[in-house]
């Protein structure tokens, strides 16, 4: 006998997906005039040939965990748990992934655990997946709330939800979440906020301050293997524009136009896009051309940054933490136009930072802010003046790191 609790999912579950059924063939005819959609939406059916090869691995290991991520920023963030689990040899570790360019990052990175795409969110393709996996721990990164996943594998494995900060959202977006948070045993906090008394709601703090600082004292102990590429090119002050969007392109190019010529003459810039694509690449390129700034793409290592360069368009995936240890600023992208991306990476190098308004949702930004470590500008007139500003400041290259 189905208790009212279970009945209740049930019905909240079967309207999700009548909702979500009626929205596809719309989101299919967007995508037909959208690259980037376009690209999300390929290739997330569950094959039988998938299924075969998840149970072969999965038989050679006593237990599984699965992990289920947005894109490469949340790969980063369990990455010191994905190693301690791959160390074991008794636990098999599968990392579902929302977009393709966190799939493809984990691919790059080839560090161990099997990964796949995120299916559509229905418990038909789910079920397919977790009875091949047979987990005994499902683990959700931060925000991940997707109702046909939870559903499915609550009824199969204990359920964790990491990373999550409450206090970052919308009222709305608790509103929405309130109902999805009760699929979870245990929830990990960033933030001491629990009011409710609650015993599931566990405060452990934030593993991207984890990941940054790893990243930092590897960048420190390890040999590089970009740094002859980009040794002569950073002589000169240089921004990295880490994880940008078009939206931050066109204002940090905007910003370098309002420079004076001194300041022009003594930096360079580096952008490491947070959409790989060659369409988008070649926009970048095409963007700085228009501007007359003599623009180089950097393919790999080993390749040589032609004299007289202005901008370098790193179109390589994995290296923005590495970038980044060589820039004298920062800006990081994506509060243009969503939200800003992981501010902590630049941070570990103690470079200036600047981002665009929509940065409320990561605290860290804040808590940077208030540290007068980064700044938040609303336009390219703002920016050129904190560039200028720090331009002035006769600070070295490689300053000792604020993370001790």
């Amino acid at each position: 006998m189905l208790t009212y609790k279970e009945l209740r999912a049930i019905f909240f579950i079967s309207l999700y997906e009548l909702f979500y059924y009626s929205l596809l063939p719309i989101i299919f005819l967007v995508s037909k005039f959208s690259h980037n959609l376009s690209r999300q939406l390929h290739h997330r059916s569950v094959s039988n040939s998938e299924i075969d090869i998840i149970k072969k691995r999965r038989a050679r290991y006593q237990k599984s965990i699965i992990f289920h991520c947005s894109s490469a920023g949340e790969y980063e963030q369990i990455k010191p748990l994905v190693n301690y689990l791959l160390a074991r040899s008794d636990t098999y570790v599968h990392i579902f992934f929302l977009s393709y360019s966190g799939l493809n990052f984990a691919k790059i990175k080839n560090e161990g655990a099997s990964v796949s795409i995120c299916p559509h969110d229905f418990r038909k393709n789910w079920n397919k997946l977790i009875t091949a996996i047979e987990p005994d721990l499902a683990i959700v990164v931060r925000y991940e709330l997707w109702p046909g996943f939870l559903y499915t594998v609550h009824k199969q494995a204990k359920l964790w939800l990491v990373n999550y900060n409450q206090d970052s959202n919308s009222k709305l977006s608790q509103l929405l979440q309130k109902p999805l948070l009760l699929f979870f045993d245990r929830v990990y906090t960033t933030k001491n906020s629990n009011q409710t008394g609650d015993t599931r709601y566990i405060y452990c703090g934030d593993t991207k301050f984890d990941r940054a600082y790893d990243n930092f004292i590897i960048r420190k102990s390890q040999p590089s293997k970009v740094s002859q590429d980009f040794f002569d090119y950073t002589i000169s002050k240089t921004l990295v524009g880490g994880s940008v969007w078009r939206q931050d392109v066109e204002v940090i190019l905007s910003a370098y136009n309002q420079l004076d010529n001194t300041s022009k003459k003594e930096t360079n810039i580096i952008f490491v896009p947070h959409d790989l694509s060659d369409k988008n690449i070649q926009k970048i390129k095409h963007a700085c051309l228009a501007y007359g700034l003599n623009t180089q793409i950097y393919y790999s290592a080993g390749q040589k940054i032609e004299p007289n360069t202005q901008v370098v368009i790193v179109n390589t995936m994995g290296m923005l933490t590495e970038i980044y240890s060589y820039g004298s600023l920062a800006f990081v992208g994506g509060a243009f136009h969503h939200k800003v991306h992981n501010t902590l990476e630049p941070a570990a190098f103690n470079l200036p930072i600047a981002f665009g308004p929509r940065y409320l949702s990561q605290a860290e930004a804040s808590k940077l802010i208030e540290e007068n470590i980064a700044v938040a500008v609303a336009n390219a007139k703002e920016l050129s003046k904190w560039w200028i500003d720090n331009l002035k400041k006769d600070k070295d290259n490689k300053r000792e790191s604020i993370l001790k």
